[in-house]
């Protein structure tokens, strides 16, 4: 059962480390084209893309937060009956998954637009944002441990829910 647990890991350390390397590699190309390289001149003094990006930014930091929580809970209905059985731990691993994909596709979509501002209008905001989401990213990476201490919790919460 554990080689099941470490594929079923490593799988998601593959496409994290996937969306990592796309949105870092793509703030670098940004960083070194510079800020007008698509627009083909100076930036321009609007800058209502780097605010509504920033917006963005925020609703898909909180869509990343929330969005899984009624995942879970379909997860926890759907083994509520085999609760403490290796069964349901491989089960757990593998409904993570879309959890941390849910969550890195969201991240990785608002720091791909903020990149796309930042080369239209040229505004450090938009490049921070990036930046930070990058970091947002990074920071969801999947370890053993992480993944068993949220099987865990959801375990606890199911039987609560009985």
């Amino acid at each position: 059962m554990n080689d099941l647990l470490d594929n079923r890991l490593f799988a998601m350390r593959i496409v994290h480390g996937a969306l990592c390397v796309a949105v870092a590699t793509f703030a670098g190309v940004a960083f070194a084209l510079g800020p007008a390289a698509l627009a083909g001149g100076p930036a321009p003094p609007l800058i209502l893309l780097t605010y509504l990006g920033a917006g963005l930014a925020v609703v898909n930091v909180l869509m990343a937060w929330f969005i899984p929580v009624p995942m879970a809970t379909a997860w926890r209905k759907r083994v509520r009956g085999r609760l403490g059985t290796p069964e349901a731990r491989v089960e757990a691993f593998a409904a993570y998954f879309p959890l941390l994909l849910v969550r890195a596709a969201l991240l990785e979509g608002a720091a791909f637009a903020q990149l796309v501002f930042y080369l239209l209008e040229g505004q450090p905001l938009s490049l921070g944002l990036a930046l930070g989401l990058l970091v947002f990213l990074l920071l969801l990476f999947p370890t053993r441990s992480g993944v068993e201490e949220w099987a865990a919790k959801q375990e606890e919460l199911a039987r609560q829910e009985r």
